[in-house]
């Protein structure tokens, strides 16, 4: 038989020892990291008496002060559950994105790297087969179990720009050279 560890509720205390209480050293890194509430984007939260905090910002506002308006608190570590202020910084949404980017960490949720898509490169070539052979939206949409709606974007290239050898977008031209991966 499994037991189950339960930490004492703390609601009644400061945020900053509350913050300290449910923060564990990271042996590889030196972060701090926070082991309580994770909200849906995989950042710690906590309940203050202003409303829910990520951790991460009440960590720095607890080690630096304010933040003022219009900044953001970035992490060096790029770990979203890190609360140790020496491994965050402040910057500007630009600077958030930046710093995004140069490590690596944006990613295009388009085509069959969007976990919600119902379609694959080949039923996209099959389509754009279908739509050069005069064949209606409708009958495809039934067909391959999407709305016309989606067989129209794909036709009119809102959608599925990065197919290759399909339709009118076999050319790679600037407007999709942002796709990192192809069909």
């Amino acid at each position: 038989m499994t037991t189950k560890t339960y930490r004492r509720r703390l609601s009644a205390t400061s945020p900053a020892a509350r913050l300290a209480a449910w923060s564990e050293p990271d042996t590889n890194g030196g972060c701090l990291l926070w082991t309580g509430s994770i909200n849906e984007r995989g950042y710690g939260q906590i309940g203050v008496s202003s409303g829910k905090w990520r951790v991460h910002r009440l960590a720095w506002v607890l080690a630096n002060g304010a933040i003022p308006p219009g900044m953001h608190v970035l992490h060096r570590c790029d770990i979203r559950t890190c609360v140790n202020p020496a491994h965050l910084f402040l910057g500007t949404n630009a600077d958030n994105v930046a710093d995004m980017v140069n490590k690596g960490r944006n990613r295009a949720c388009t085509g069959v790297q969007n976990g919600q898509s119902k379609l694959t490169c080949e039923i996209v070539r099959s389509v754009w087969a279908r739509i050069n052979a005069r064949e209606s939206g409708a009958s495809i949409a039934r067909d391959i179990g999407v709305s016309q709606t989606a067989v129209s974007n794909i036709k009119v290239g809102r959608t599925w720009r990065c197919v290759t050898g399909a339709g009118r977008y076999v050319k790679k031209t600037a407007k999709n050279e942002h796709f990192p991966w192809t069909c």
